[in-house]
């Protein structure tokens, strides 16, 4: 939910035209529903498990190791609602039916290596 409102916010900031009532996204050219899977919990618990993995493997102080790991999280939830957002763009700019087909499961992959990306430019700012 916090994923949702906060991709309908900035859609909105964005000046797309979508209005949201709970879950379902709704767009003059049609509508989007939010499905558990899309939540970003899948992205979370991958992110996460990446972020443990550089933490142990890292060699730096422990607490920039614990910090690294816990980044994860707010990077996860970061791509997530930008990725909410880029197809609610979508579907203003085309449809609904275009936003979630292809471009919503390129967009999955694109999104979790940026975000995969970022969490190796923390571990490299952190020094560990």
């Amino acid at each position: 939910m916090v994923a949702a409102n906060s991709a309908v916010w900035l859609s909105q900031q964005l000046g797309v035209d979508v209005s949201q009532r709970g879950m379902d996204l709704y767009f003059p050219t049609g509508t989007l529903t939010v499905e558990n899977a899309c939540s970003g919990l899948n992205s979370l618990v991958a992110l996460m498990a990446l972020g443990a993995l550089f933490a142990y493997l890292g060699n730096g102080a422990a607490w920039r190791r614990w910090l690294l790991f816990f980044a994860a999280m707010p990077v996860a939830v970061i791509a997530n609602i930008l990725r909410l957002a880029s197809l609610c763009v979508m579907a203003v700019f085309t449809s609904a039916q275009t936003a979630s087909g292809h471009f919503h499961d390129v967009g999955g992959f694109v999104l979790f290596g940026m975000a995969l990306l970022l969490l190796g430019a923390i571990k490299k700012v952190l020094q560990c």
